[in-house]
């Protein structure tokens, strides 16, 4: 619950005509009321009648993975709080626009209009209006995505990473 997938699920609802949407991961835990998560969103979808935009893959190995960004041009990350991911790394690293709360991690990661959007945590309603602010701007997705690209290519290359944490072990 606590990787916002119903959060998406309401916002992408909202879109007059979405494209497709798929959710890569195994939805775990329970809801307040014992309902599993999982069955919790696959109701949403039957909710708002998405059975035929929504794709649900339980997870992929780790190699396939490739496949899956190089198929899509944005990938969202609503999280209600989270540590610092490597999937939006991921992401990012595949030259993905990447829509992300604004919590954990992801306000390091991501500069809001530059490489991604940050959207305000546990709202549905930020995160639909990034939605419908991408699809109306698919040129600007390409850009975000570029820049996502360079931004780990700058910032979070392994040798850089571990360069840095050699520093700051020495001290």
């Amino acid at each position: 619950m606590r990787k916002g997938i119903h959060i998406l699920i309401e916002a992408y609802a909202a879109l007059s005509s979405p494209p497709p949407l798929t959710l890569i991961g195994r939805a775990y835990g329970n809801i307040e009321d014992g309902t599993s998560y999982e069955s919790y969103i696959k109701k949403l979808i039957q909710k708002y009648n998405l059975e035929n935009k929504v794709t649900i893959i339980p997870g992929v190995p780790h190699e396939e993975l490739k496949k899956y960004l190089q198929m899509s041009a944005v990938a969202f990350f609503p999280s209600l709080w989270e540590n610092f991911p490597y999937s939006c790394l991921e992401a990012m690293a595949s030259g993905l626009t990447v829509v992300t709360s604004d919590t954990g991690g992801y306000p390091d990661m991501v500069n809001n209009n530059e490489c991604g959007l940050l959207v305000k945590a546990n709202s549905h309603a930020s995160l639909y209006q990034a939605m419908k602010y991408l699809l109306e701007k698919p040129q600007l997705v390409r850009e975000l995505g570029l820049n996502a690209r360079r931004r780990v290519q700058t910032l979070f290359d392994s040798s850089k990473v571990c360069e840095l944490m050699e520093k700051i072990y020495e001290n």
